[in-house]
């Protein structure tokens, strides 16, 4: 029913059954998640271009992927090849598990030089 943006490999999509996830006494998913962040970064990179060059995006499904006992790493190594992780300033790592939605941002400062 949603999608944003509306086309790429990129896009977030919401469904009938994830907007019913907003009625009361429901929990939101991944994916009303994603459309959030999405539309978050949307809105930064019309106010502050220059933070988003400084800054990663994971979606709510890394963490979950790179917690996995059996596959960790490597099943997540491919979503970053192409994004040098030290070069950001920022990392953002929404972590959606069960009931808790907790949205982490690593942030590495050049103070060590």
């Amino acid at each position: 029913i949603l999608q944003y943006p509306t086309s790429g490999t990129d896009r977030q999509v919401v469904t009938v059954r994830d907007l019913f996830m907003l009625s009361q006494d429901e929990f939101i998913n991944d994916n009303i998640i994603g459309l959030c962040l999405k539309l978050c970064i949307a809105d930064l990179q019309d106010e502050d271009p220059e933070c988003i060059v400084d800054a990663h995006f994971f979606n709510t499904f890394f963490y979950t992927k790179l917690n996995n006992p059996r596959d960790g790493y490597q099943s997540v190594s491919r979503w970053t090849k192409d994004v040098n992780l030290f070069e950001k300033t920022y990392l953002v790592v929404p972590i959606h598990e069960e009931c808790v939605l907790v949205l982490t941002m690593y942030s590495y400062l050049d103070c060590c030089q």
